[in-house]
């Protein structure tokens, strides 16, 4: 077993000592002989050979690079590798670094062109990671396979879920095909195959056993496989028999996927939730449910064919998830219902490919006929590239139904089809009327640096800068004195002054962490050492302190407090989601206590993140908070809708109805590869920001839209 030594401050890797002393603890208990053999060991290769070990068990999101002949020799040999805790085998080479107790692992190279990515040893084993995120944590319904039950017969029974993993699958090479047998199998809600859990990847006699998530073999959540111990113990007495070909595998076990495996279609990767109900709409007639899935509906309608919906019993032929080019269906309802108010028709879908569309007539007239364009969001130099590729837009489009021509008809006939030349697909359509205050749009400027720095004015014209709706300001705690200070506020009162000179609407970020409130000195080292002090955890006692003393005294001149910036990606918090929800339940509430008549909102997002956003789900911060914010950048392209409906769908989808404020967003100063030159010119920049703007806007009227722009976007166009 391998003995990593030593840990890393890296953010992109951790180093589980915990997984390997747990691990050979448990091997030991079942009667293995175990051996802990270091980097330097296994290098060698007197020390390290299939001849004096049958297995060699590891840590394997990451792979010492000067480990990587060996362990191939090792297979050649003979012998077999297990994985633990695995969302991607060997993805990154890792070297130490420095000296005595400041040894550390890094990432190899340590300025890699584009990114840390070694494929070398996956393609001895017959596999690849393939960047495919439509493809990514589709699994839903995981099951133990007969390969796996031989040595652990009291597999627990996973629960319909959500398990994360990433999309790999066998690779061609000169010396054959790979092949991956599953031992916990896994399928999308479509019932199609999709990457397993936990499997041996074969290429030839060359074996590795490989389990894809701390659940099965780190006890990180033993409430759902309590069985790590066995598992453990399973997966190495599998290996063995492998070794000594005592387990051949049949091909009938192996398991189908490829890289030519489609993802699911959009709207079918979400299981069918009762979802929400549109904020301040009645319906008159509504097929699906809004909850981001298209699962509840009926079958597609082919290229060219049409459906009827009866009046009097809407449920008895559901409606398409689907329409293919030419396709259309017809509804009847009721327009007396709306006791002559206007009507509307609200359409929620998605779509993959510009070419695809939309189109609707209200009796003969037509009122809609759209061609959607499609932005890939996905690509170098995007601050959510890794989200973004292949994934569909996700759309809302509400659209006035005028009266029919026909005064004295009960019933209203509408038709909805496509015509495009690629299919567009549903989530759900409600006929309905308006009630109450409807949405408002507006768009607000985020706070650059020259903006919210005290003692400096800003380059903006105020003339200017009062036009917009609002300016996200940035509280930047960490330059607030500890008390006692007698310039404790000095630099705020500057700042703050300065803010609202820009706009008297001033959105404050609560954000950062001074180093006399941090948590502990060693968590303020870690940040220091990473050049991020200002963003580590601070100690929730003296940040309840200096909130209470920064709203006390600046909230009778601010309109929205945001609890921290970001909290979702370590750039901006170095701690975990745990840490930040005990920080806004404890904030959130003072807040609202000091300044009652002020929004209250979580922390901004960074794109989209399930597991982040599942655990505040859960701790009840999705439903308290006044809105969410997001910053759905997209880098060199417009799409911020992509990232937006993204967003929205998920939320749906777990029964959240909430704004979503995009209140940071815009185009990024530098080309594909970061920091490099040359810059992208401010006209490219407006260019962008108007784009993403528009497409906001048009992808989504059905809720308050908040967009704060940032960058430098001195031709931003507001005409209108």
């Amino acid at each position: 077993m391998w003995d990593p030594q030593f840990g890393t401050s890296e953010g992109r890797f951790s180093i589980r000592f915990d997984l390997h002393n747990n691990a050979a603890h448990w091997l030991g208990q079942a009667g293995m002989k175990v051996e802990r053999v270091t980097t330097e060991q296994v290098a060698d290769a007197e020390a390290f050979s299939a001849r004096k070990f049958d297995v060699f068990v590891h840590q394997g999101d990451i792979i010492p690079l000067q480990n990587l002949e060996a362990l191939k020799r090792f297979a050649d040999e003979g012998g077999v590798i297990v994985v633990l805790a695995a969302k991607i085998p060997w993805l990154m080479g890792v070297e130490p670094s420095g000296t005595g107790a400041n040894r550390v692992w890094r990432l190899s190279p340590a300025n890699p062109r584009f990114a840390w990515e070694t494929r070398e040893l996956q393609h001895h084993f017959g596999f690849q990671y393939v960047y495919a995120p439509g493809q990514h944590d589709q699994g839903r319904h995981h099951q133990a396979t007969a390969l796996l039950t031989k040595y652990l017969t009291a597999a627990p029974v996973l629960p319909a879920q959500v398990l994360e993993h990433r999309w790999v699958v066998p690779r061609k090479s000169d010396h054959g095909t790979g092949v991956i047998y599953p031992l916990i199998q896994s399928h999308r809600l479509d019932d199609r195959e999709t990457m397993p859990q936990m499997w041996v990847a074969q290429l030839g006699k060359r074996h590795a056993v490989i389990s894809g998530s701390d659940i099965f073999t780190g006890n990180s959540k033993s409430e759902l496989w309590p069985s790590s111990r066995e598992t453990v113990v399973a997966l190495v007495r599998l290996a063995g028999d492998l070794r000594h070909g005592r387990s051949p595998l049949a091909e009938a076990e192996r398991s189908a996927i490829s890289e030519s495996t489609p993802p699911p279609d959009p709207l079918t990767g979400s299981p069918a939730t009762a979802g929400i109900d549109p904020t301040g709409a009645v319906a008159l007639a509504r097929w699906g449910r809004f909850n981001g899935s298209s699962l509840e509906l009926g079958r597609a309608i082919e290229a060219g064919q049409s459906l009827m919906l009866e009046l009097d019993n809407p449920g008895s032929t559901k409606f398409p998830r689907r329409l293919e080019p030419g396709a259309s269906v017809t509804i009847n309802y009721d327009r007396n219902k709306a006791n002559d108010q206007p009507v509307y028709l609200r359409v929620r879908g998605a779509f993959l490919a510009t070419g695809a569309g939309l189109a609707v007539k209200s009796g003969t007239q037509s009122v809609w006929n759209e061609i959607f364009n499609f932005v890939e969001a996905g690509g170098p130099g995007n601050f959510q590239a890794s989200d973004l590729k292949d994934v569909p837009a996700e759309f809302t489009r509400i659209i006035y139904l005028p009266p029919s021509d026909n005064t004295g008809a009960s019933q209203a006939e509408l038709t909805i089809y496509n015509p495009g030349k690629l299919p567009v697909y549903f989530d759900a359509v409600q006929v309905e009327i308006h009630e109450g205050d409807q949405p408002r749009w507006k768009i607000s400027m985020n706070g650059g640096f020259q903006n919210v720095r005290g003692g400096e004015a800003s380059p903006i014209d105020p003339k200017l800068s009062h036009q917009w709706s609002s300016m996200r300001g940035d509280g930047q705690l960490h330059k607030l004195g500890a008390p006692g200070d007698p310039a404790r506020f000095a630099f705020h009162d500057m700042s703050i002054a300065n803010q609202l000179a820009v706009n008297p609407h001033v959105e404050m970020i609560l954000v950062y962490t001074p180093q006399w409130a941090a948590l502990s000195p060693e968590r303020f080292d870690e940040g220091k050492r990473a050049s991020r002090a200002h963003t580590v955890v601070p100690d929730v006692d003296k940040w309840e302190q200096i909130v209470r003393d920064f709203v006390g005294r600046y909230g009778d001149r601010i309109d929205t407090w945001e609890l921290w910036n970001e909290a979702n990606i370590s750039q901006f918090w170095r701690g975990s989601a745990e840490e930040y929800i005990a920080l806004y339940q404890r904030i959130a509430p003072l807040i609202r206590e000091l300044d009652p008549g002020a929004r209250v909102m979580m922390c901004g997002l960074a794109g989209h993140h399930n597991d982040f956003m599942k655990k505040l789900l859960d701790a009840g911060v999705l439903h308290d908070t006044d809105a969410i914010p997001l910053h759905p950048y997209a880098g060199r392209s417009a799409g911020w809708d992509v990232v937006y409906g993204q967003m929205q769908g998920w939320l749906f989808n777990h029964g959240v109805n909430k704004p979503i404020d995009n209140n940071e967003v815009g185009s990024p100063w530098f080309n594909s590869e970061w920091w490099t030159s040359p810059m992208r010119t401010e006209y490219l920049q407006a260019d962008l920001t108007n784009r993403g703007l528009a497409r906001l806007f048009a992808g989504d009227a059905s809720t308050d839209q908040s967009v704060s722009c940032r960058g430098r976007c001195p031709r931003l166009r507001l005409d209108g």
